[in-house]
């Protein structure tokens, strides 16, 4: 056995749970970044009764605390879980002023339902309540999920993964032009680790998992939207695609500079940028980088 997960395995003392038999079925938006998963967020966000927060990237910590803490005090399990939300910086996204009163209601929770899903569900439900939001389904819209799709179906095995995978030529010119400070090799490391972990994910749990291509999105937003609807078995109201007036209340979106494009009607307009706008040395590293990795998934060639 592995050192490593061996002395986690003994590290681990108490005796709750990740899940109970029957776990809710939540959705994960994920992907390469720079890859539309804000639009889809939106997109979703107006046709179905679903809630979305803003990006949390605490979730694998908080996942990996509960698996490898020594506590046996249900109290101090979810103190320490919350903890990883609470203190991180990109919660402010969340706009709520605190998880105390959520820390208390899990405390009373009869020792039956006592585990990890209920805390980290109780995040999901806690922040659309306190928002005043009516949903009939939760998920979530992290990119960099992606590298943790096996720790999220530990705590829910019937989770529905959403990949958005758009062209790797764009994905790497969206990360030039960010502020990020991206070189195009980590650019198209990020984009092509992604693409990478997703398909071995799938290839072990297809039933898991769903591909959506931002071009199809941005070109077919019904026929796209459609097909997600039916693969999350959610209601869905096509009539309500494009609206914008939710925007202002997706937390991050109006935060963020990157997120701007989010504001505007759906368009192509963004639809091969990467190939006019990057330089030609640009374009040949590129290639060398990723070029059989864009063919692999269809794209055509940055050359």
């Amino acid at each position: 056995m592995n050192i490593i997960k061996w002395f986690r395995l003994r590290k681990r003392n108490h005796h709750f749970p990740l899940h109970l038999e029957q776990p809710p079925t939540p959705f994960f938006i994920v992907g390469s970044g720079r890859c539309g998963t804000t639009l889809l967020r939106r997109e979703l966000s107006n046709v179905a009764s679903v809630h979305i927060p803003p990006e949390t990237f605490a979730l694998p910590d908080a996942i990996a605390a509960f698996k490898n803490s020594s506590a046996t005090d249900w109290d101090e399990l979810v103190e320490q879980v919350l903890a990883k939300f609470d203190y991180h910086l990109e919660f402010d996204y969340f706009e709520l002023p605190s998880l105390r009163p959520l820390a208390y209601q899990l405390k009373q929770l009869p020792v039956k339902q006592q585990c990890l899903e209920k805390i980290i569900t109780g995040i999901y439900h806690y922040h659309a309540d306190f928002h005043g939001q009516a949903y009939e389904v939760w998920g979530d819209k992290t990119p960099m999920h992606v590298w943790h799709m096996n720790a999220i179906r530990d705590v829910y095995p019937n989770v529905k993964f959403i990949h958005l995978i758009r062209d790797g030529v764009d994905v790497v010119n969206s990360y030039l032009k960010s502020r990020d400070g991206y070189s195009i090799e980590q650019a198209a490391q990020r984009w092509n680790g992604s693409v990478q972990a997703f398909e071995n994910f799938a290839k072990r749990h297809p039933d898991n998992c769903h591909v959506v291509r931002y071009e199809a999105l941005v070109a077919k937003p019904d026929e796209v939207i459609k097909q997600l609807c039916e693969f999350l078995a959610i209601n869905y109201d096509l009539s309500k695609i494009d609206q914008r007036e939710n925007v202002t209340k997706m937390g991050d979106v109006t935060m963020l500079k990157h997120h701007e494009n989010v504001f505007n009607s759906i368009n192509t307009s963004s639809v091969g940028k990467g190939r006019k706008l990057l330089e030609l040395e640009d374009r040949e590293i590129l290639h060398k980088l990723i070029g059989t990795e864009l063919k692999k998934y269809g794209y055509q060639s940055v050359l």
